[in-house]
């Protein structure tokens, strides 16, 4: 039922997808590196709506834990990230940062905590605090790029998006 769900989620994004690139918008996925998201026939869609519209998505593979301060190396998990984007390799440049604080420096991602009895994959289910920072400087950057190439009279709203089909419905 969770992954029906979820493929039902991807599925209902690509009219958005879709309205996103008519308006000559960016996108941006984001999913542990290891998710079955990568290789969905759903996100597969995604892919080819993409395509269709003459872009190509950018792959950057990121580790969470280069984002936080290397005093805090020992409190966060390593957890690899993708980001796949409509963005160019050049406005993602110096994002893809492979752990660098050696083996057996991070927290366990896996497995329940014995103390607070939680789900190790909790702690790293949020952006850290340098991640947010990074992924908002990218965006800011784009949206800048995008408003100097674009006269005010071109600025339109995006296509009506359409809604998704009942079979779609979780």
């Amino acid at each position: 039922p969770r992954l029906r769900r979820a493929a039902a989620v991807v599925r209902a994004t690509v009219p958005l997808v879709r309205a996103v690139l008519e308006g000559g918008g960016d996108l941006i996925f984001e999913n542990p590196t290891s998710s079955r998201l990568w290789q969905s026939p759903e996100f597969r869609e995604i892919e080819a709506a993409v395509r269709a519209a003459g872009r190509t998505l950018t792959r950057v593979d990121h580790d969470q834990c280069m984002y936080q301060p290397a005093r805090l190396a020992q409190l966060v998990v390593r957890k690899p990230t993708t980001l796949r984007t409509t963005l160019t390799e050049a406005q993602t440049r110096g994002r893809a940062l492979s752990c660098a604080h050696g083996a057996r420096t991070h927290v366990p991602c896996t497995g329940v905590d014995r103390t607070t009895q939680r789900a190790r994959t909790a702690v790293a289910a949020a952006y850290t605090p340098g991640q947010a920072r990074a992924l908002a400087v990218v965006v800011a950057d784009a949206h800048q790029r995008r408003l100097a190439l674009c006269p005010p009279t071109a600025r339109t709203a995006p296509a009506t998006v359409e809604e998704p089909a009942a079979r779609d419905a979780p």
